[in-house]
């Protein structure tokens, strides 16, 4: 059972591959084999009966077909031929039929070679097969106990073609085959790898299908003369060649294995491979929100989206491969679009607010409004502002101030995004409702506070209540004592008049308490 120097190996490594489906072939379809070749496919059924042709001869050792796979076999030189088939759990009976030398499957005529031998009844291995090593006579063997399982090898010329009918009788398994001999087999045409396919689902509505133009991988899978290249669904279907799908194509599971073929349309020999497609949803990136930035004292701000995606465009013209954060420092709107390896897409944008610290324009001030005078703060900026008087504290988002009386107030104006407070100082007029010239140090003279700082007062005229002028005060004088010409004056209402040069005059009365 010992095997020649020179072995080409043949493997159907089913074991590696996920079977999509079972499968039997004919003499017509069998598999051509061709120097190393990787298969996938698992006997299942017995196809067209090519013994139903007259010329065909069923194999004399076979009761029956279970699971049958034909193989080919057409040699570029001559030599020794045999084989080896390998039960992948080393326990099924496999049995099997030689037919040839002939290129037609209407002339297979009688089996040269043929093995019923059931491993389990004669005591042997699972593993069946043609070799050099057993004597020239052993051509048949079987059905049962009956044989060794191998039989003796073929003297094989150049051109010539054999058909291989291989048979499960017993077990539910895949098998490995292993060529052996001094002859040579036609060599398989390359095949290079092709990497999985990732595509973004934008063709319509999201249901994880698109269209993947399988045609751009042609070119990378082999580019040379006198091949076809083709794509199957099923292992079963590449390894036959049987129903190639178009080549723009759209998959039918989310993730799929599609499978393809490369054969030399002189030898028919052939290679296949497999890679993956996968169709990959949109999907969401964030930004961040409700930021602000102070124009005042502008500090940088990093605007972070998901990591790990493949591509970074941004609004402000910035992109790169691993740019999932940008800083900026300026107001506006900023947007990103994110790519994945797939080609998906997703846009989100953000806007920065802008921000500042107030800048007061005026105070507008009602006086004289016997204590009941106003202030309305007015401003200009890009903040949201809030107002405070006299202490930076107990701020209100109204810019009016009520109950006012005669003095100096600071008044508060503070950003409510943080970019600062400012502050002013406003003279609040108004006159004395009464004086007490006791001397006790408290409203000893009849005074308005802060009127020596209006630019455009003339004078102030005090009057008693017949309208006789008492005394005229200059602006910046400490205010009237109760005193005419060195006498107290009594208890009573007096007048005043406000003199100014550019506005309408004030005039009122107040009352002196003794």
């Amino acid at each position: 059972m010992g095997h020649p120097a020179k072995t080409i190996c043949l493997f159907f490594l089913f074991s590696s591959y996920v079977l999509f489906g079972q499968t039997s072939n004919d003499c017509l379809n069998s598999i051509q084999v061709c120097g190393s070749l990787q298969l996938g496919i698992e006997p299942a059924g017995v196809g067209f009966d090519e013994f139903s042709i007259p010329s065909n001869t069923r194999p004399p050792c076979f009761f029956g077909f279970s699971d049958t796979i034909w193989l080919s076999f057409t040699f570029v030189s001559d030599g020794t031929f045999g084989f080896t088939i390998t039960p992948t759990n080393n326990t099924d009976d496999y049995d099997f039929a030689v037919y040839g030398p002939t290129d037609d499957c209407s002339l297979l005529g009688d089996a040269i070679r043929c093995s019923t031998t059931n491993p389990q009844a004669a005591g042997v291995s699972a593993a069946t097969g043609l070799s050099t090593a057993e004597p020239n006579g052993d051509v048949s063997e079987g059905p049962g106990a009956n044989g060794d399982g191998f039989l003796s090898g073929l003297n094989v010329l150049a051109g010539e073609t054999y058909y291989v009918l291989i048979d499960r009788a017993i077990g539910n398994e895949s098998f490995d085959i292993e060529t052996t001999g001094t002859s040579q087999l036609p060599e398989t045409p390359t095949i290079n790898p092709t990497p999985d396919q990732e595509l973004c689902d934008l063709d319509g509505p999201v249901d994880e299908r698109t269209i993947f133009d399988l045609a751009t991988l042609i070119p990378s899978i082999n580019n040379q003369n006198n091949v076809a290249v083709t794509f199957h669904e099923t292992l079963d279907n590449v390894s036959t060649g049987a129903d190639p799908i178009e080549l723009d194509y759209v998959n039918i599971a989310n993730p799929q294995t599609l499978y393809y073929r490369v054969e030399n349309t002189l030898t028919g020999c052939f290679n296949i491979n497999e890679f993956d497609l996968s169709v990959s949803i949109p999907f969401d990136v964030t930004l961040p929100e409700n930021l602000q930035i102070c124009t005042n004292d502008p500090q940088p701000i990093v605007l972070i989206t998901e990591p790990n995606y493949a591509f970074y465009e941004w609004s402000n013209g910035q992109s790169g491969e691993n740019l999932n954060q940008i800083t900026v420092n300026t107001p506006g709107t900023y947007s990103v679009i994110v790519t994945d390896i797939s080609g998906c897409r997703a846009t989100e944008s953000t806007t920065i607010a802008g921000s500042s610290i107030a800048n007061i324009t005026e105070i507008s001030v009602t006086s004289f409004a016997q204590n009941n005078n106003t202030a309305i703060v007015n401003t200009e900026g890009l903040g949201e502002y809030e107002y405070a008087i006299d202490t930076a504290s107990n701020f209100q988002d109204s810019n009016t101030f009520t109950g006012l009386t005669n003095d100096y107030y600071n008044f508060y104006v503070r950003d409510k995004n943080g970019c600062g407070t400012v502050t002013k100082r406003q003279l609040i007029l108004d006159y004395p409702r009464y004086f007490t010239p006791n001397g006790d140090g408290y409203h000893d003279e009849w005074k308005i506070i802060g009127i020596g700082d209006i630019e455009d007062i003339a004078s102030i005229y005090i009057f008693d209540r017949y309208g006789k002028l008492l005394k005229q005060l200059s602006p910046q004088s400490n205010g009237w004592n109760g005193i005419y010409r060195g006498k107290l004056l009594p208890s009573s209402d007096y007048w005043f008049l406000l003199k100014f040069n550019n506005r309408e005059d004030v005039a009122g009365h107040f009352l002196l308490k003794r």
